[in-house]
C-alpha cells in the first residue's frame, strides 16, 4: 500500500534515492570500516541514475573506481531495482 501511495504522489524516485544513498553508505562501511569513510568517504546523492560519492582520500577514490561495478550492483541488488547505473566521486 505505501509503494502505491509513493508512487501515487510522485515520491517513489526520491524515496528510492534516499535508501540508495543510504545503503551505499552501509557498503562503504562494511569494506572500509566506520573510521575510514566517517573521515574519507561518504555517499551524498543519487540523481540520473548516477550515485556520487563524496571522498577525501586519494588512495580510496581509487579503490572506488576499481570497484565502481561491485558497488552499483550492491546497492542495486539491495534496493530491488536498478536504481544506480553510474559512479561519480567528488573531491
Amino acid at each position: 500500500m505505501l509503494p502505491k501511495r509513493l508512487r501515487q504522489n510522485g515520491l517513489e524516485r526520491p524515496v528510492q534515492a534516499a535508501v540508495a544513498v543510504d545503503i551505499a553508505n552501509d557498503v562503504l562501511n562494511e569494506w572500509f570500516g566506520p573510521e575510514t569513510t566517517a573521515k574519507s568517504a561518504q555517499a551524498v546523492s543519487l540523481k540520473h541514475r548516477r550515485l556520487c560519492i563524496a571522498s577525501l582520500d586519494a588512495s580510496l577514490r581509487h579503490e572506488l573506481k576499481f570497484r565502481e561495478q561491485e558497488l552499483l550492483e550492491a546497492v542495486n541488488k539491495r534496493v530491488g531495482v536498478l536504481c544506480a547505473e553510474q559512479l561519480q566521486i567528488l573531491l
